[in-house]
């Protein structure tokens, strides 16, 4: 029997290396596949729509040929040009899975209501968190479940309990004001300003937002000896740099975050995270378990959660063994068995 082809329409980023979720998400679920079914999926790479557009659409026309399977990642931009299309294609018989990016598709739903039908087209839309499949659900879209974002990450075994002041935060994110960087670096040095001493320092990581440079520059200008940016970590290598931190910030100012990548890192790192209650904030972070939530936008709340654990450190010991634990729950095993039980894998792909 001829074996079932996969095909992945999303943003692999092309011969560039970027550090976005979107396009780590994309090509992490490429190389599982490949790794699983000993086969490489066919892919068109949304990335070329500027930039070469007619290798885009030779590459989807490969793919809506070529492939049984089409799982389909899109951003806002990339859903209303592929869900009219593969909309047509689940009626014409092809297999199409939707890898939801983000935690907004329902926002779509509104402004775009004709989506709702798009969706119901595909075998499954696959959410990263209860509370968006919910969200959905109220929309009447009725083949939804939830696939928990994953990585193949190294998960440290002993938890680090040699803590010293200055406890070592740090960010590990797309570095753009969005991503609330700036109000990371304004809670530290309001911080070690109230406390009266070096109580904190930050490390910023990640790929800076190549339209926010001129902002990222006199945020730069603000530091002080207790922050610097650290430059760009490939993501199979986050838990060896992220286990000598403390904890993460995380004051996103995307309120409709689905589950960040990096809070997948900061757990297998045994990292508690200090994060605004964004949308989705309860269906990733235990509050006081695996990290400590404040009020969104709030950049006088996060400095007082800062100086309650420079106060209580023990806090942030406790958790760290708890994020471990919870680490698991993001591993490519459990996921990828989510995904070939859907496309009936042991029956239908070899």
């Amino acid at each position: 029997m001829k074996k079932k082809k996969i095909g992945i329409i999303g943003h692999f980023g092309g011969k560039e290396k970027l550090y976005d979720g979107q396009t780590i998400k994309t090509r992490i679920l490429y190389d599982e596949l490949s790794e699983v079914l000993h086969d490489k999926p066919i892919i068109a790479d949304t990335y070329y729509k500027k930039s070469n557009p007619l290798k885009l659409v030779v590459d989807t026309v490969k793919v809506l040929i070529k492939a049984d399977y089409i799982i389909i990642l899109l951003s806002g931009n990339g859903m209303r040009v592929y869900f009219p299309l593969m909309y047509l294609a689940a009626k014409l018989g092809k297999k199409v899975y939707h890898d939801v990016i983000g935690g907004n598709l329902a926002d779509y739903c509104v402004k775009y209501p004709q989506y709702i039908k798009y969706l119901n087209s595909f075998v499954v839309n696959w959410v990263e968190t209860e509370n968006v499949k919910k969200k959905l659900e109220k929309k009447n879209i009725c083949n939804v479940e939830v696939l928990p974002n994953f990585k193949r990450l190294s998960i440290i075994e002993k938890v680090n309990d040699n803590w010293t002041v200055p406890y070592k935060l740090c960010t590990f994110s797309r570095v753009m004001e969005e991503k609330g960087i700036g109000e990371a670096v304004k809670a530290v040095k309001m911080a070690n300003e109230e406390l009266g001493c070096r109580a904190f320092t930050l490390d910023i990581y990640g790929q800076i937002d190549e339209n926010q440079n001129d902002w990222f520059k006199s945020l730069k200008k603000t530091f002080d000896e207790t922050i610097r940016y650290c430059g760009i970590v490939n993501y199979d290598q986050s838990t060896k740099v992220l286990k000598n931190y403390f904890a993460l910030l995380f004051p996103t100012l995307f309120f409709t975050e689905g589950v960040p990548g990096t809070i997948i890192d900061a757990y297998a790192a045994a990292l508690p995270v200090i994060s605004s209650h964004w949308e989705h904030f309860e269906d990733v972070v235990e509050d006081n378990k695996t990290g400590i939530g404040y009020e969104f936008g709030n950049t006088e709340a996060l400095k007082q959660v800062l100086i309650h654990i420079y106060e209580n450190p023990n806090r942030i010991m406790e958790m760290k063994k708890h994020c471990l634990d919870v680490a698991y729950k993001y591993t490519p095993e459990n996921s990828m068995n989510m995904i070939l039980k859907k496309m009936n894998y042991c029956e239908e792909m070899l």
